[in-house]
């Protein structure tokens, strides 16, 4: 938090109205001293925690990532391959998957046709297998 200017302004005045002209500078100077010692002590305990906490920490991690980084290399070595791999199933199973699809609907709409010799039934389960192909593509 900082205090700017006119906060300042308004603290002085306050506290020439509380405490009288006589007495605010005693005060005053206590304030600042207390200020200066309080800013030291923040800045040897900011000091003591990087000493002994923050740098024997980063000192630790090191060796831990020198040991990792292998297996990372070994990892991201592993996984570019693999994602094309996939990439490649992928491309080409959505079309085979779809071709043997409709072959099956088709085979068995053939099928049921010839048992029922209905013509009238073909049409219409030609048109739903064509509705079936397209959401499938």
């Amino acid at each position: 938090m900082k205090i700017g200017w006119g906060e300042l302004l308004l603290i002085v005045i306050i506290g020439l109205v509380v405490l009288g002209p006589e007495q605010f500078p005693e005060y005053a100077k206590k304030f600042g001293t207390l200020l200066r010692s309080l800013r030291g002590a923040t800045e040897d305990f900011s000091k003591e925690v990087r000493q002994n906490i923050v740098e024997p920490l980063n000192d630790a991690v090191e060796p831990l990532k020198e040991v990792t980084q292998p297996f990372n290399d070994i990892k991201d070595s592993i996984e570019a391959p693999l994602k094309e791999i996939s990439k490649d199933i992928n491309s080409i199973s959505k079309p085979t998957v779809k071709a043997v699809v409709k072959e099956e609907v088709t085979q068995t709409v053939e099928q049921e046709v010839k048992e029922t010799g209905s013509e009238a039934v073909e049409e219409v389960v030609k048109e739903v297998v064509e509705e079936i192909h397209d959401q499938v593509e």
